[in-house]
């Protein structure tokens, strides 16, 4: 029979985890950002293995501390994309492109893909005017 741990779904796990770890991190040299690099290593393990619903948990856990990065936020929106949440994807792109003109190039394609995926389609045209410009 299994302990404890496999009667917790994996959030709270995740959360207890995270809890024992900041007590660690009193006792050791380990930071936040050691703790939010990982995590963020792990969602992409299992964004390589297409299990976009768990990575997307983590994405979300650690959210506030990627919107800091318009490169991470992209790559977030492309998860979100790939698990087929494409309205979730234009709203974290949008975000990046309004604050962030100068990343328009990093991101316009995949914002004029997600409009289409999205059924706004002369949106999507607009954007991929835009991207062939670049």
């Amino acid at each position: 029979m299994g302990g404890i741990g496999t009667l917790m779904p994996d959030y709270i796990r995740r959360t207890a985890v995270t809890i024992f770890m900041i007590g660690c991190m009193l006792q050791s040299s380990v930071t936040f950002a050691d703790i939010r690099a990982e995590m963020l290593n792990d969602a992409r393990l299992l964004v390589q293995k297409k299990e976009y619903e768990k990575a997307l948990e983590i994405y979300s856990e650690i959210g506030y501390y990627l919107k800091r990065d318009p490169g991470l936020v992209i790559e977030w929106a492309r998860v979100l994309a790939y698990a087929g949440k494409h309205k979730e994807a234009i709203e974290l792109l949008e975000d990046v492109l309004l604050k962030h003109p100068e990343r328009e190039r990093d991101l316009i394609a995949d914002l004029a893909e997600q409009y289409k995926w999205d059924g706004q389609y002369g949106k999507a045209v607009e954007a991929y005017k835009k991207a062939l410009e670049y």
